[in-house]
C-alpha cells in the first residue's frame, strides 16, 4: 500500500518564518502545500509554487461576518488565485458542512470552475462521524479533510471513514498532533485538555519504550491507516518543518500496535466523540 503523502500545512506565522519554511520545503522536495485562508500568506505560497511547481490547496469560509463571505464563491476562488498568482488550485475546501447547507449555490459554482480545469478537487473539513457520513453522500465533494490522531482515531471514526472510501472520497488526515496537544508533556497541557493527561503519559511512555519520538508515533499511527491518501502536517518554523519531515520519514518505517494505542485511548476517544457530537 502506498504511504500517505506529506502535505505541508503552512500556518499564519511571521513573514520571515514563512519564507524560511517554504525555502526549506523546496530543498526537501515537498511538492504539496495546504495554506490557511489568509491574505498575508498567499503571496509567499504563490512564489514558492511557481518555483517548485508544487500543488496548492486552501480553504474558505462562508460564515456570516467572515472576510470570505463577501461575494460569491466564484469571486472568492478568483481572489485566492489572484493573490497567489496561480491559475488554479489542487483543492478548494469549505470550512464546514454548514457552509454547503447554507449556501448550496456555492457548490454548483465550484463544479463549474472544475469543468474549466482550474480546480482539481472540491473539499470540506469534517471532524465527526456524522459529518463524515453526511459529506460522503454529496457527489460533488471529492476530498474530506478529517481531524485524525491518536485520540480522534479509528475507534470512533473508522466505520464512517470506511463508508466514505466506499463512496469514492479522497481522505486527508488533519491535525495528526491534535494541534500540538499530543507533543506536549502531560504537565504542560492546556486546562481544557487536562483530562487527557493520563492517556498522554501512557502514550509518551509507549513512544519511549519503542525508541521513537511522539511526533513519529503520531504519524506512524496515521500512516498505517488504510483510509488516508495524505496527512497535513503543520510547521511554524524551519526547524519544526525539518523535525516533522524527519518524523514522517521515520514513521514510514515503523510498525506499531494499534490495539495497545486503542486500549490507552479508548475512554478519551469515546468522551471526545460524544463531546463533538453534542456541538453539531
Amino acid at each position: 500500500m502506498k504511504r500517505p503523502d506529506f502535505i505541508l500545512g503552512l500556518t499564519a506565522s511571521a513573514a520571515s518564518d514563512r519564507c524560511l519554511v517554504l525555502n526549506r520545503a523546496f530543498e526537501l522536495g515537498i511538492t504539496r502545500i495546504n495554506t490557511p485562508d489568509a491574505k498575508d500568506v498567499a503571496g509567499f505560497v504563490g512564489r514558492f509554487a511557481k518555483k517548485s511547481n508544487c500543488k496548492v490547496q486552501t480553504h474558505f469560509r462562508l460564515s456570516p461576518g467572515s472576510d470570505s463571505s463577501k461575494g460569491s464563491v466564484t469571486d472568492i476562488f478568483e481572489q485566492a488565485c489572484q493573490s497567489m498568482g496561480l491559475d488554479g488550485l489542487e483543492t478548494f475546501s469549505f470550512e464546514s458542512l454548514d457552509d454547503i447547507k447554507n449556501n448550496p449555490q456555492s457548490l454548483v459554482e465550484l463544479v463549474e470552475i472544475k469543468k474549466k480545469n482550474r480546480l482539481q478537487n472540491i473539499g470540506v473539513l469534517v471532524g465527526t462521524e456524522a459529518a463524515i457520513l453526511a459529506a460522503a453522500k454529496i457527489p460533488a465533494l471529492q476530498v474530506l479533510q478529517v481531524s485524525f490522531n491518536l485520540i480522534e482515531n479509528s475507534l470512533n471514526l473508522g466505520t464512517a471513514l470506511k463508508k466514505a472510501l466506499e463512496a469514492g472520497k479522497i481522505l486527508q488526515a488533519v491535525a495528526p498532533f491534535m494541534g500540538g496537544v499530543l507533543t506536549r508533556s502531560a504537565q504542560n497541557l492546556p486546562e481544557k485538555y487536562q483530562t487527557l493527561a493520563p492517556s498522554l503519559k501512557k502514550l509518551t511512555d509507549l513512544a519511549g519504550r519503542s525508541k521513537m519520538s511522539m511526533e513519529s508515533l503520531c504519524l506512524a499511527y496515521v500512516l498505517q491507516q488504510k483510509f488516508f491518501s495524505a496527512v497535513i502536517v503543520e510547521a511554524e518554523s524551519k526547524d519544526q518543518l525539518v523535525k516533522n519531515w524527519q518524523s514522517y520519514q521515520a514513521a514510514s518505517r515503523l510498525e506499531i500496535r494499534w490495539d495497545e494505542i486503542h486500549r490507552i485511548t479508548q475512554d478519551d476517544s469515546k468522551k471526545l466523540a460524544l463531546s463533538l457530537s453534542a456541538t453539531i
